[in-house]
């Protein structure tokens, strides 16, 4: 073949060996990644469309380029095409994690989450990522711990709509309220007014349908009457 003859298209040069090398020696992981990114088109953020990626989490164990670790060090498979769509993951896959790892279908990159959470949690997490409509609802809406952690998973990662959909799907009952009273109690960057809310109501409520109140001491009622004025003066203000 001389140097003016066509390959594919393209004009090489029968002498250059490396451009030959190359052209035999397509990275196959590149084309895996590609394949995924192609299917994956579109921003996350966006509404759930009827074209769902949720197949290809199921196929992650072999498609998959990396692993995400849950608290308890099992291992979820996902692909890094579908999480570059999230803030955290964004910054990382272009950042760090890329730079100090090599890392492809054979030898996944394994990635720490910004909290420690179940293997369940982190499986919703990237239902809901992969664009599965019904990922919440896989949760039972009174299932407190769940849903603080996924709250909690999505506030670090910095998806917003996922917060609010955990608020919209949240139960609070009698006795989950204490629970959610010193989950709210810590700093979130996202909006938990609405959990606030509800929680407050519950708590509201058990304290009108009480029987127990012959039962306080002459201290407890004392504190108690202490927190009304406290809440009055602040009202008032």
């Amino acid at each position: 073949m001389k140097g003016g003859d066509r390959v594919g298209g393209s004009l090489l040069d029968s002498s250059d060996d490396d451009v030959l090398l190359s052209a035999a020696c397509i990275d196959k992981n590149k084309i895996a990644s590609e394949e995924v990114a192609k299917q994956s088109s579109g921003s996350l953020m966006d509404e759930f469309n009827p074209r769902s990626k949720a197949s290809l989490l199921k196929d992650a164990d072999r498609t998959g380029d990396l692993y995400i670790v849950c608290e308890d060090g099992t291992k979820v498979a996902a692909h890094s095409a579908i999480l570059i769509d999230l803030p955290y993951f964004e910054a990382r896959l272009k950042g760090t994690w890329c730079s100090e790892t090599c890392w492809n279908l054979n030898r996944k990159l394994e990635l720490h989450l910004p909290c420690s959470v179940s293997q369940h949690v982190v499986q919703v997490f990237l239902e809901y990522a992969y664009r599965n409509p019904k990922a919440l609802d896989k949760v039972e809406p009174s299932n407190a711990e769940i849903w603080q952690a996924l709250f909690a998973l999505a506030d670090a990662c910095g998806l917003e709509r996922l917060c609010a959909r955990v608020q919209e799907r949240v139960r609070i009952t009698d006795q989950t309220s204490t629970s959610w009273l010193k989950w709210l109690e810590k700093d979130h960057a996202s909006d938990s007014s609405k959990i606030l809310l509800r929680t407050r109501r519950v708590v509201e409520r058990k304290l009108h349908e009480t029987t127990i109140w012959d039962s306080f001491t002459v201290e407890q009622l004392l504190k108690l009457d202490e927190l009304v004025q406290e809440a009055s003066t602040g009202r008032a203000d």
